[in-house]
């Protein structure tokens, strides 16, 4: 998720595509892992934030049906930029 801060359109856009893909088979582990990635890195800006933010959008709409109710919860809680 480090690389999300590189400026190269390119490179953000494979490590969305990358989680998207992970996600797949382990949305719950993505999830986790961009939530703590997040709440680490509160000062991150807010086009690299937005990056981890579509990929959990992403993953939360394609495995909808098969999420807890406390994962779920983990998603809705926004993170606001600082």
């Amino acid at each position: 998720m480090d690389a999300s801060t590189d400026k190269d359109p390119d490179v953000q856009e494979q490590i969305y595509s990358s989680l998207c893909f992970i996600g797949e088979t382990a949305p719950v582990e993505v999830l986790e892992a961009s939530d703590a990635y997040l709440r680490q890195h509160e000062k991150l800006s807010y086009a690299h934030r937005t990056i981890i933010l579509r990929a959990m959008e992403t993953v939360v709409k394609n495995n909808l049906s098969n999420l807890s109710k406390e994962t779920a919860k983990l998603t809705i809680v926004l993170h606001p930029a600082r």
